[in-house]
């Protein structure tokens, strides 16, 4: 009678290379599935974090690179047309008013409904010299900074 690893022998070690070649084999392909799939879903989180800052109304700096995903980078270019229609729209409208507006979740309607409210009239001293001496793009940014801390004070006086 032969010795049962002199039958056995090759087949257990073939099997054994086999787990062992399986199991390494399954962890680099998982490792590479969980590196693809964090390469994309990176943009998304990204899209996701800056709507919730601009939900806020934080500043967000511009969006880095675009997605190679036409669907990922067809979201990314909407991101980036909302903010700038809100970032635009909170450069003529006071924060809070727009912050209001948001967290009502309805949308905007033009009507009429009595309410008491505090109205700021503004005569600067020397405005037309200022304007006649300063470059446009500062004169813009300086108003808009009065304007956004006049603002503030009567908001707090309402």
């Amino acid at each position: 009678c032969m010795p049962e690893k002199d039958i056995l022998g090759d087949i257990v070690k073939g099997r054994n290379t086999a787990i062992i070649v399986t199991a390494v084999i399954l962890v680099v392909v998982t490792g590479l599935v969980l590196l693809v799939v964090n390469l994309l879903l990176q943009p998304l989180s990204d899209v996701s974090r800056r709507m919730l800052d601009t939900a806020r109304l934080k500043e967000t700096e511009d969006l880095g690179s675009v997605s190679r995903l036409e669907e990922v980078a067809a979201l990314q270019k909407s991101y980036t047309n909302m903010n700038t229609a809100i970032s635009n729209f909170t450069r003529y409208v006071p924060r809070d008013v727009v912050k209001d507006l948001m967290s009502s979740g309805q949308l905007c309607t033009i009507q009429m409904v009595p309410q008491n409210c505090t109205m700021l009239f503004v005569d600067i001293a020397g405005f037309t010299t200022i304007c006649e001496r300063v470059p446009p793009n500062l004169l813009s940014e300086l108003v808009s900074q009065y304007f956004d801390r006049a603002s503030r004070i009567v908001m707090e006086h309402d």
